[in-house]
């Protein structure tokens, strides 16, 4: 009877190898692990045969850049190494889980990597990723801290917060921003970072990586690596010491690694401006003590009611919305070249997410270019005096704002930095003639019911995030 089963077991593996198993003999391999340890450790052995196999194979090649974890409906993966990689952790029931969905349209979800350590870490998303948790193809948003990631194929990556990483394959990811070391163990060569600008290859090595918004730069602490830029279709080698930058317009050697170079960081015609208090909440039919606070800067758009001004005050819709404003009284407005209004989102404590769609929809207006508009920022502005609004409704009011920017906040967000960056705010800020620009941020989505959360941003009072900032680049005189 034992020696039926194991043939049969063995038949499952590799009918799973040659991608010939259907979701029938998954139920029965199920079974069969499920009723005997010793068929469990069998196939566990099996696994861990197959994975050894196939990373000697992987070891004698010069590059290696396995191709990312394709997701084909009504076709099991043949990518059904992973599995056998992560086996000898893996529970029998997490093999149905992993290798095979209960419905004939959905996709597998394969071991990529998984968490090894982490430090004061915070992660964006709504479930937090706790220590050993396996982790799949995807992308992951370490908002605090450090997380150390380890690999299917042994490579070691420490991840340091602000950061976005995206999980291809065992031997390949994408840097999206932040920075990284990475430390990759013999038998593992070929390993491939992507960057915006290109991508790195190691060949045997320990390396640190670090990505923002124009450049890429990379220093190599031990052995050797090759970076490729996409655009160019340039290539260089460093070793040891070495270090360079991928920029838009290609590779650039640099002295010494910028992780040990201390960077100049005066730029004449670089401007960080804040509000210096030009910044305040309002609220329809004017609540503001009972619904403002002076460290938040709140966004709401409230379901509307029936006959709602017949309703005594406390049950009228109260939508919110946030004004900021900034001196330019002290830049040459014809000579920017790049501008970035930044906001932190954080909690408000108020409302509930549950009763939001899945994402959410905000605008931001610049208030057109007069002064009588441009002096909104007193503390005890009414709701209907402010620019943008009109005297009955939450519409918005055209003639005295224009839009700028929209952008979404996913419904589990209540964290995290918002950056709006578009060339209509170029143009906005170079027509400023009364140097004082002032933005109005409102949220469209309409809620599903009354009670949804109240989304805020930080004003220059809160105890913890940093208010509004506009940065403005100007071009060189």
């Amino acid at each position: 009877m034992k020696e039926n089963q194991e043939h049969k077991l063995d038949h499952f593996i590799d009918a799973l190898r040659s991608d010939d198993l259907d979701h029938q003999d998954v139920s029965e391999m199920e079974e069969l692990l499920q009723s005997d340890s010793d068929l469990r450790r069998r196939y566990r052995a099996r696994m861990r045969m197959e994975s050894n196999l196939l990373s000697v194979c992987q070891s004698e090649q010069d590059v290696i850049s396995p191709p990312a974890v394709t997701r084909v409906a009504n076709h099991q993966s043949k990518r059904w190494w992973y599995l056998a990689a992560g086996a000898g952790i893996a529970a029998t029931v997490m093999f149905s889980v992993l290798m095979f969905s209960n419905s004939t349209q959905s996709t597998p979800s394969l071991t990529v990597a998984r968490l090894e350590t982490q430090s004061q870490a915070t992660w964006a998303g709504t479930l937090p990723l706790t220590e050993n948790a396996e982790l799949g193809a995807g992308e992951i948003d370490l908002r605090t801290g450090v997380a150390e990631i380890r690999f299917v194929s042994g490579v070691l990556l420490s991840l340091e917060a602000p950061a976005r990483l995206k999980l291809i394959d065992p031997m390949r990811c994408r840097l999206l921003t932040g920075s990284v070391v990475v430390d990759v163990p013999d038998g593992a060569e070929g390993f491939t970072i992507d960057t915006p600008e290109g991508h790195v290859v190691d060949h045997g090595t320990s390396f640190v990586l670090s990505v923002n918004d124009e450049t890429s730069e990379f220093g190599v602490i031990s052995g050797k690596i090759s970076v490729h830029h996409s655009g160019t279709g340039g290539e260089k080698t460093l070793v040891t010491g070495e270090g360079a930058r991928l920029t838009s317009a290609g590779i650039v050697a640099l002295e010494m690694p910028f992780a040990q170079k201390t960077a100049n960081r005066v730029d004449q015609n670089f401007r960080k401006l804040k509000t210096k208090g030009r910044e305040l909440s309002i609220v329809r039919n004017d609540q503001r003590e009972l619904m403002l606070s002076p460290d938040l800067l709140m966004v709401k758009t409230d379901k509307p009611l029936r006959n709602e001004s017949r309703l005594p005050v406390d049950q009228m819709p109260k939508d919110r919305r946030s004004l900021i404003g900034f001196k330019l009284d002290k830049i040459d407005t014809g000579r920017i070249r790049s501008a970035k209004l930044r906001m932190n989102l954080v909690p408000s404590g108020l409302g509930f997410a549950s009763f939001l769609p899945n994402s959410c929809s905000f605008e931001i207006y610049g208030i057109k270019d007069d002064a009588s508009l441009e002096s909104w920022w007193s503390g005890s502005l009414n709701w209907k005096d402010a620019p943008g609004s009109l005297a009955k409704g939450n519409g918005i009011d055209h003639s005295e704002v224009e839009l700028l920017a929209t952008f979404e906040i996913p419904k589990g967000q209540q964290e995290g930095p918002i950056t709006i960056e578009t060339d209509d705010l170029i143009k906005y800020l170079k027509r400023d003639t009364t140097g004082e620009v002032g933005f109005l941020v409102v949220m469209t989505t309409v809620p599903k019911r009354t009670w949804s959360l109240v989304h805020a941003f930080a004003s220059s009072e809160h105890h913890d995030a940093a208010g509004p900032t506009l940065e403005v680049e100007l071009e060189g005189e």
